[in-house]
């Protein structure tokens, strides 16, 4: 049966890359200019803050997911990619918060400092920071792919993970705004993060019943097979006189990413 595309596994991973980037910016601009502020209401709008990691943090996000390595490891690109990118938004930041004028004045040598201290001593805040959401967004999509590439599962599931730590930072956003467009960014991180965990989960029960109907036989193609790693979903070609199981990158009545198993089926 044909379903929408924003049904689709590419909606959900789309509505939760943008819902990272939405939580994100929204959290680090209301606490970071919270802390600065220092109760004389002087600290620059969170604006300042939120733009750079907006744009970054979608980009980090949608970086992650790629399954690209580097050449004969098992290091994937997107992961070493966070380290410059968290510097870089704190270098932006902390440039943006010293000198928020100097694009306008165009004094370059105004924004060297500042962005040299944002993107090293700035580690301070960072590191923690950038493993905290490795931890909360990077873990739960790399164990969903990779276990969805075996067919034990959809990647369905790391993106309700996902979905839902973005929905409880931007509750801590809401929480402590500075300024209505820090409000706005992390009530659409809200929206983006329930609506991406509302999406996975339906997505989820509708790869249920299908691996059910598979195995109750009736969905030619496909069968279960058991693991030791847990049951999983095979799709079956025809090759000559016998059947293999071969190589795949489809999506299953668009209900999982790939599911690749190289084995030979008896």
């Amino acid at each position: 049966m044909k379903r929408s595309w924003f049904q689709s596994s590419r909606a959900i991973a789309a509505l939760n890359t943008l819902a990272v980037g939405l939580g994100l910016a929204g959290m680090a601009a209301s606490v970071i200019v919270r802390i600065l502020d220092n109760g004389d209401n002087h600290s620059p709008q969170g604006w300042i803050v939120a733009v750079p990691t907006l744009v970054l943090g979608t980009t980090w996000a949608w970086g992650l997911r790629s399954r690209r390595q580097l050449k004969g490891t098992s290091i994937r690109v997107g992961w070493l990619a966070s380290v410059p990118l968290a510097s870089l938004n704190a270098g932006v930041s902390c440039t943006m918060l010293v000198a928020p004028d100097w694009p306008v004045r165009g004094e370059l040598s105004t924004i060297v400092g500042p962005m040299l201290a944002g993107m090293t001593f700035g580690a301070i805040i960072w590191v923690p920071a950038l493993i905290a959401t490795l931890v909360c967004f990077g873990l739960p999509i790399l164990w969903a792919q990779r276990a969805a590439a075996k067919g034990l599962v959809g990647e369905e599931r790391g993106e309700q993970v996902v979905g839902l730590a973005v929905l409880v930072i931007s509750v801590v956003g809401v929480g402590v705004h500075v300024d209505h467009l820090t409000l706005g960014v992390s009530a659409c991180g809200m929206l983006a993060g329930g609506a991406a965990t509302l999406l996975a989960f339906a997505r989820s029960q509708r790869r249920g019943a299908f691996v059910s109907q598979v195995e109750a036989g009736n969905v030619a193609g496909y069968r279960v097979e058991s693991t030791s790693e847990g049951r999983a979903l095979v799709r079956m070609e025809p090759a000559g006189p016998g059947y293999r199981v071969a190589d795949f990158d489809v999506e299953v009545i668009e209900l999982d990413a790939p599911y690749r198993q190289a084995r030979r089926a008896e």
